[in-house]
């Protein structure tokens, strides 16, 4: 009897044993779920705290540079286009040294400092007078054959009327006007095509060449030994349209 009293407090004890067991591991199962808990909303007010990344980022980066936009513009210019009216050719087979470089100088001043010619507005004369004027040694002119009173004599500038009567040819198929005198004596280097020209600046002998024409006339002398050569242009008038271009901060 008392055997049995015995076993049963001891299986009241063993169930309250194993009762407060599973209450002690209950309650550390809370208090876990609670620190978690707690964990995890103190990291949610630490993010709330912190500065969002893009803001930092948008603080700090630089911005990029804009290119500004170009503006195309057109704007007219007025060019000359050439057309070739006349060309024509004198050669002298005797002529020699300071003759060739008497044709030479001559025809450079003609030509002028660009090298392009003589330009002729419609209704303007070209005067060799005025134009080359007296054949000095200043000038680049050398002593060279002359015709005085019908003497073939030594002087400044000998061999530029075959610059001139080239031009007067020239200027004759082309169209224009010229007035000119021939020398006092005959020449043996002109042809039966040839217009001939004398020029002295102390006798007053002049070639005149009047633009006679509605557009400009250019006038121009290549001279290679003995041989002249002169091309008579129109310059004939063309309006181009031009692309330039403009900042858009300037409009």
């Amino acid at each position: 009897m008392k055997r049995g009293k015995i076993n049963i407090r001891i299986i009241v004890l063993g169930g309250a044993v194993v009762l407060l067991v599973a209450i002690m591991m209950l309650l550390m199962m809370l208090l876990m779920s609670y620190k978690s808990k707690v964990k995890s909303s103190n990291n949610d007010i630490k993010q709330a705290n912190l500065p969002e990344q893009s803001e930092t980022v948008a603080s700090t980066s630089t911005p990029m540079p804009t290119s500004t936009p170009i503006v195309y513009q057109y704007k007219k210019v007025v060019i000359y286009k050439k057309k070739l009216a006349s060309k024509h050719s004198i050669t002298n087979y005797h002529s020699y040294g300071n003759r060739n470089v008497n044709m030479k100088v001559a025809g450079e001043i003609i030509n002028g400092e660009d090298k392009k010619g003589y330009t002729l507005q419609p209704g303007e004369t070209f005067s060799w007078l005025k134009v080359v004027g007296n054949t000095t040694a200043k000038k680049g002119f050398k002593s060279a054959t002359v015709i005085v009173n019908g003497d073939f004599v030594d002087g400044m500038g000998g061999g530029v009327c075959q610059v001139a009567s080239t031009i007067n040819s020239a200027a004759i198929e082309a169209g224009l006007k010229t007035i000119s005198e021939p020398h006092s004596e005959s020449v043996g280097y002109l042809g039966p095509n040839d217009h001939e020209a004398t020029v002295t600046y102390d006798g007053g002998k002049d070639l005149k060449v009047i633009n006679t024409k509605k557009v400009p006339i250019r006038i121009k002398v290549i001279t290679k030994g003995q041989t002249v050569t002169v091309k008579v242009f129109k310059l004939i008038k063309k309006v181009k349209k031009v692309k330039i271009t403009a900042d858009i901060s300037e409009q």
